[in-house]
């Protein structure tokens, strides 16, 4: 299921080492529920920037999932919404 851009297998490998490196770095908590998955990054050094050009990359205009980011204290947030099973494998990015 793509749920991206189409992007080669090496820019796919790519996308998900750095999406790895930003998890082990920063990652908090995932809530996840149907159609919808919340994750938590510590809002530290260079995360804001780091994420915003994370989450650039995942957006796409005919992607089944719309994917936010705000700032909330200490706190960065990811949300992704849409349709359930695109929200699945989009969610496998931040483990």
């Amino acid at each position: 299921m793509m749920i991206t851009l189409a992007r080669s297998p090496e820019a796919q490998a790519a996308a998900a080492a750095e999406w790895m490196a930003f998890n082990d770095d920063y990652l908090i908590e995932r809530i996840a529920s149907t159609g919808r998955l919340e994750v938590i990054f510590a809002c530290v050094d260079d995360a804001v920037t780091r994420l915003q050009s994370l989450v650039s990359g995942e957006r796409s205009p005919d992607s089944r999932v719309l994917w936010t980011t705000e700032v909330q204290g200490h706190h960065l947030t990811v949300v992704i919404t849409g349709d359930a099973d695109a929200v699945v494998e989009a969610g496998r990015l931040l483990r």
